[in-house]
């Protein structure tokens, strides 16, 4: 019997990596489409093949499959002042090195 869906357990197991992996993936907008319904996560079989493909490389030389990249096309990096309004932080310690080094 072919099994249609997968459970993220069984899904990590596949890949042989950790259920958290799946879930961090998740919360960043990578890997597989899946359906969330109430509290279960389930991987159809489609959505995990069709992740499988794009993923395929055929040499070390080939960049990294865009698959794994978040798709976010407002993103963009911030400048300093940026940052410092976002996060309520002093600009300097965006600006300055030795504002946050722990070398002495």
């Amino acid at each position: 019997m072919i099994k249609l869906n997968f459970n993220e357990r069984d899904l990590a197991e596949r890949w042989g990596v950790s259920p958290k992996t799946l879930q961090r993936w998740r919360s960043e907008g990578r890997g597989p489409m899946y359906l969330k319904l109430s509290k279960r996560v389930i991987y159809p079989l489609d959505q995990i093949q069709a992740f499988e493909s794009k993923a395929l490389c055929a040499s070390t030389s080939e960049k990294s499959p865009s698959i794994m990249t978040p798709v976010l096309p407002e993103a963009r990096l911030l400048n300093a002042e940026e940052a410092a309004v976002a996060t309520g932080l002093p600009i300097y310690l965006f600006t300055n090195k030795s504002a946050y080094s722990t070398s002495s």
